[in-house]
């Protein structure tokens, strides 16, 4: 089935952090009195054979879509809608609109 989901989903990817980075983030996170961050989310999401356009398009900078220098806003395709259709560019395109890049 074509589908594309596209959202802001409050969750990180781990990945996308060397360690020191992801360190700080937890210790952040802990000092402000919220949880750990989950990973588990876009786990579950790619199990599902969904792709991260992000990282399709080899993860252009900037990275972040948060004001709290995190990505947290994604999109996602299927494989089917892979088949009919090609990304060809991607970015997070800073905004006044939101506290959150554009994606």
């Amino acid at each position: 089935e074509l589908q594309v989901w596209v959202g802001d989903f409050n969750t990180l990817t781990e990945a996308d952090y060397n360690e020191q980075e992801w360190d700080n983030i937890v210790k952040q996170r802990v000092e402000n009195g919220r949880q750990h961050p989950c990973n588990k989310v876009p786990t579950e999401i790619k199990k599902m054979g969904f792709s991260d356009c992000w990282e399709m398009a080899q993860r252009p900078n900037p990275r972040s879509t948060s004001k709290f220098n995190t990505r947290v806003d994604y999109i996602y395709c299927s494989s089917e809608f892979l088949t009919t259709w090609n990304l060809e560019k991607f970015w997070h395109h800073p905004s006044q609109a939101s506290d959150h890049n554009l994606v």
